[in-house]
Order: C-alpha cells, then sequence, then structure tokens
C-alpha cells in the first residue's frame, strides 16, 4: 500500500482493526483474485496477533486458501475533500482511513476450537443477554457443516489514515468544520477522526 510518512498510522491501527470489524479476505487462486467481505475478530498473542472468522462452506473460495497467504482489508469512513476549504486552494482529494493484514491462513477442523471461536463470534457482536448458540435449532454441530472456520495468524499491518496531515492546522480545521456542515455519517466520522489528531 503507498503511504507517504505523513499518512502512516500505526498506533492506532489494532483499535481501528477492532472497530471497524468487517475486512475483505482476498487471495489469489490460479491467477483469479478472490474477495469475500467477513466480520473478524482479532486477538492479541506473542507476535503480530491473530484474526479469527468463518464464511459459507458454499463459498468456493476457502477451497484454496489453507496454508496461503492472505490479505485482509479494513475500510473505514471516507470522504471528498474541496480544495475550496483550504486557505490556498490547490486540489481535490478524499481523506479516508484503512487497514492492510497480511497473513497466512489457517483451516480449522479441530471440533473444540471450531466451538470457540463460533462461542467467541456471539459473545463478541451479541448484546449482553440476547441470542445465544443454545437456541440454534439443530445445534452447533448442524451449523458447522455449513461453513467453516478459520485464523489467519498476521505477518504484518499497515494503517493508513489520510486525514489531511500534510496541511496547515488551519486547513485542518476548515476541513473538519465543513465536513461537519455537511452531515453526513461518513463525513462525521472522518471530521471526528481528524479532530482527534489535531487535538493530540
Amino acid at each position: 500500500m503507498y503511504s507517504p510518512s505523513d499518512f502512516v498510522e500505526a498506533e492506532g491501527v489494532v483499535q481501528f482493526i477492532q472497530q471497524t470489524v468487517q475486512g475483505i479476505l482476498l487471495s489469489v487462486d490460479e491467477g483469479k483474485i478472490e474477495a469475500t467481505h467477513l466480520p473478524f475478530i482479532y486477538e492479541p498473542n506473542d507476535f503480530k496477533g491473530r484474526l479469527l472468522s468463518h464464511m459459507a462452506r458454499n463459498n468456493n473460495q476457502w477451497r484454496a486458501l489453507n496454508g496461503v497467504e492472505v490479505l485482509i482489508v479494513f475500510q473505514g469512513p471516507h470522504a471528498y475533500i474541496s480544495p475550496s476549504w483550504y486557505k490556498n486552494p490547490d486540489v481535490p482529494t478524499w481523506n479516508y482511513a484503512v487497514a492492510h493484514v497480511r497473513g497466512t491462513l489457517n483451516i480449522i477442523e479441530n471440533d473444540a476450537v471450531q466451538h470457540e471461536l463460533l462461542h467467541k463470534s456471539v459473545a463478541s457482536f451479541e448484546p449482553e443477554g440476547g441470542w445465544g448458540l443454545e437456541k440454534l435449532s439443530g445445534g452447533i454441530d448442524q451449523l458447522l457443516k455449513h461453513i467453516v472456520c478459520f485464523v489467519v495468524n498476521i505477518d504484518s499491518i499497515e494503517g493508513k489514515f489520510k486525514l489531511s496531515q500534510n496541511r496547515s492546522t488551519q486547513d485542518q480545521c476548515s476541513v473538519v468544520e465543513n465536513l461537519e456542515q455537511l452531515g453526513g455519517a461518513m463525513q462525521l466520522a472522518i471530521a471526528r477522526l481528524m479532530r482527534e489528531r489535531i487535538s493530540s
């Protein structure tokens, strides 16, 4: 990923992945690029961490994934930036936050580990006191016939937050104010990320 030094995000990238949750799992099989949108659970370990997830067994992408290097892209908020918002107008651009995770994917075949992953998934995303796996008709083993669980052991994490850091503080504040005036969900999310960095 092309990342000028102004835009490299190191400290907050893991938190960003945890908050974004959904990533695009990219792999190459016989020269063909495959992509699946999935939720991921990040877990720290003694190395760079790992990502846990599962996909539908009917999705053929998994059949060529075991032991293979993959790329997972986590796309955060993004917004158009008008040059008219700068003190000295320049050119239009786009602000965004993204993380690229590379690692080796391994299919989980152990029943106990598969059960553990599914319990972690529900516990991570389901409101407390909400739906539980015990309510599955047919039980967990029946569900596992229709999905494939896997873990990605992370080799590298790259974060890029392009948030006008190469502009003056005055320009950055102007961009934030204009994004907030527009008021869309993406614009407000980018404005919030920018405010955090301007004030820090």
